[in-house]
């Protein structure tokens, strides 16, 4: 077994405010000088990612909403391309190596794998079998670490990009890029004992989902002549229709509202970024930040509450969505009733504070905490008329460091962060 290092990375999780109206995402800050390839979030809303260092590669885990990245898995060397967490929260970590950790990852143990030629994704099915696509095929174990067996051959020039299982169906879908002849999707209706080519022939599929209807969707990088975008299989159909050809489509999530939400690439004069459907593909909506139009979206995935995150390249830049993506928990964004936000963050003199409170703000004050709690100061709100307010703040301290304003009112209470670096 593999103990984890003793390697603790302390961050403080900077978030970029919202100041444009069109920030839909905020950047969660990781270590300096990684890249990052692949996230999970586990039912406690940690965080997982799959990464290269400078000196090799390895899982960090991120407790939610904590300021501690840990490093989880260290491979020197190594890399690590694809996270999985399994339905009893293990969790698989692969590239050209295979590992798999049952304490949330504070222990791993090493799958000899050096028979597969890079492990590009991983499925617990609900049978409990073990599948990952690879350049070349599909391996499948029902008995970790032991008994592998290829189950799809393909040539090793195609790479198998994403497996996804319709539970309700028994049915297994697997999507896959060949840049030279071939590709698309398969399907197996026996557990993954077996592949059969499903539709999309030549067409470089990056992403899979399913909505609750049954309904298959594929996003694709282009095929053989170009053209890219969202395909659609309707339950219980046969011919796929193309619901999106204006983009080459990186990634795919579709949330318990069937909401389809795509990441898109810069390939091509392309745009990057993230767009999104409500209406099963016939309309599409751009929900980009500004900096995401030169981004390649490589992976989404929905956590808990279905918020939703993001990595880009070749930035690798973390994103979390700032709200929910259901509307249940949306509608709480919409009723809030205090709006504020400080700008510049980070700032390195003075930062202004810039508020909304409802009505008149009788008996409201900002509150300003250093990083370990320590009220700092009290700005009363109580004799000012107007709803708009901005607050000039300048840390007394010479040291660089993190602070917390709370704003209240009788009825809510908010709490920012704000990034203060000494030049």
């Amino acid at each position: 077994m593999f103990k984890k290092p003793a390697i603790l990375i302390l961050i403080f999780s900077l978030v970029f405010e919202v100041i444009h109206s069109q920030d839909n995402f905020e950047i969660l800050q990781t270590p300096a000088d990684i890249e990052i390839h692949d996230i999970e979030i586990n039912s406690n809303s940690d965080l997982f990612l799959g990464v290269d260092f400078l000196t090799g590669g390895g899982v960090l885990h991120r407790i939610d909403n904590s300021n501690i990245w840990d490093t989880s898995l260290f491979l020197n060397p190594g890399s690590i391309g694809t996270v999985h967490i399994g339905n009893l929260g293990e969790i698989y970590a692969a590239d050209s190596k295979f590992f798999f950790s049952e304490d949330n990852g504070t222990n791993w143990a090493y799958v000899y794998t050096n028979q597969f030629f890079g492990i590009l994704s991983i499925i617990n099915t609900s049978s409990s079998s073990i599948l990952f696509g690879t350049w070349g095929g599909i391996y499948k174990t029902d008995s970790i670490g032991s008994d592998w067996t290829l189950v799809l051959q393909l040539e090793n020039i195609e790479k198998v990009n994403t497996i996804i299982e319709d539970t309700l169906n028994g049915i297994l879908y697997a999507g896959s890029i060949n840049y030279y002849d071939g590709g698309g999707v398969y399907i197996s209706e026996n557990g993954g004992n077996s592949w059969e080519h499903f539709g999309l022939l030549n067409h470089f599929v990056s992403s899979l989902a399913l909505n609750s209807s049954g309904d298959l969707f594929a996003g694709t990088r282009g095929n053989t002549v170009g053209a890219g975008g969202v395909f659609k299989l309707a339950n219980n159909h046969t011919n796929w229709e193309i619901v999106n050809s204006n983009e080459l489509v990186t990634s795919m999530a579709i949330n318990s509202e069937d909401v389809i939400f795509i990441g898109c690439s810069t390939l091509d004069f392309y745009s990057g970024g993230i767009r999104k459907s409500s209406d099963n593909g016939l309309t599409w909506n751009d929900i980009s930040n500004v900096n995401m139009y030169d981004e390649d979206i490589e992976e989404l995935t929905l956590g808990n509450e279905e918020y939703l995150y993001a990595i880009s390249y070749p930035t690798y830049n973390l994103y979390k969505s700032i709200n929910s993506t259901i509307t249940s928990l949306d509608e709480r964004f919409h009723t809030q009733q205090i709006l504020a936000y400080n700008y510049p963050n980070p700032f390195n003199e003075q930062t202004t504070i810039y508020l909304s409170t409802p009505g008149n703000s009788s008996n409201s004050k900002v509150t300003v905490y250093d990083m370990f709690g320590k009220m700092l100061r009290i700005y009363n709100l109580r004799n000012h008329k107007t709803k708009n307010h901005s607050i000039i703040f300048r840390p007394k301290t010479k040291e660089s460091g993190t602070y917390f304003y709370n704003v209240s009112t009788e009825d809510e209470s908010i709490t920012k962060k704000m990034i203060f670096i000494k030049e």
